[in-house]
């Protein structure tokens, strides 16, 4: 385990800071409704940033703040991630570290998440694959902890500099960690309105696992934004 940390660490933060160069940042915010069946009607206002560096190293963070139900939840995520230049070509490989913090304060309930990920992008299509490591607090218990396998794919069936239209199936994304059947269906897209300005939306689909052929959902979202890129 201590190998396999310090070998993160070393592709994506020691080797990337050599010689930093500043070549991509945006910032974007949005609101996010939200309905599922074990806490009815949700929303959270959100905001996020990322920054590129020598066009293979990224930093993020973001945070989402608003109400599940009839109480207060706060949501946030921060991530390291590496392109490996060398392959990018024909296999462009990614290596990313996110932590995750999702908390119901009035129930005394705080997750933590460690989610290292690989990846592929292809401009078509995509998939990624890691390990959430999930911390829980109940009640000002001890936390229980979780390994669970992370899993995504997408395809772009339309893909271009003004415009790009996702499809993907997961079990993660940036401010959640799902369980192995708990995963969703999302659309994504984003459009262009200006050189520095896009419109952002996701309609998400949430399923909570099947049962034979029968496949329960249980949550519908979607999410609107702006996005702001030098």
């Amino acid at each position: 385990m201590k190998k396999y940390g310090t070998l993160i660490f070393l592709l994506t933060v020691i080797i990337p800071l050599h010689g930093i160069e500043l070549s991509g940042a945006e910032f974007g915010l949005g609101f996010h409704p939200e309905y599922t069946r074990s806490f009815h009607y949700s929303w959270d206002f959100f905001a996020f940033g990322r920054l590129e560096l020598n066009d293979s190293f990224f930093l993020g963070a973001g945070i989402a703040a608003g109400k599940t139900w009839d109480v207060f939840d706060i949501d946030a995520y921060a991530f390291t991630e590496f392109a490996f230049p060398f392959f990018r070509k024909y296999l462009p490989v990614n290596v990313k570290f996110s932590y995750i913090y999702n908390g119901l304060p009035a129930y005394q309930t705080h997750i933590h998440t460690l989610l290292p990920v690989f990846s592929v992008n292809w401009r078509w299509l995509g998939f990624s694959a890691g390990e959430t490591l999930r911390f829980t607090c109940f009640g000002g218990g001890p936390a229980i902890f979780e390994p669970i396998l992370a899993y995504s794919v997408y395809v772009s069936p339309f893909n271009s500099p003004g415009a790009d239209i996702r499809i993907s199936l997961a079990n993660f994304d940036d401010f959640t960690a799902n369980n192995l059947g708990s995963y969703f269906f999302a659309l994504n897209s984003r459009f262009a309105v200006g050189s520095f300005v896009s419109i952002s939306s996701e309609l998400k689909v949430a399923v909570s696992g099947n049962v034979g052929r029968i496949t329960s959902v249980y949550g519908i979202s979607v999410k609107q934004g702006i996005v702001f890129r030098w």
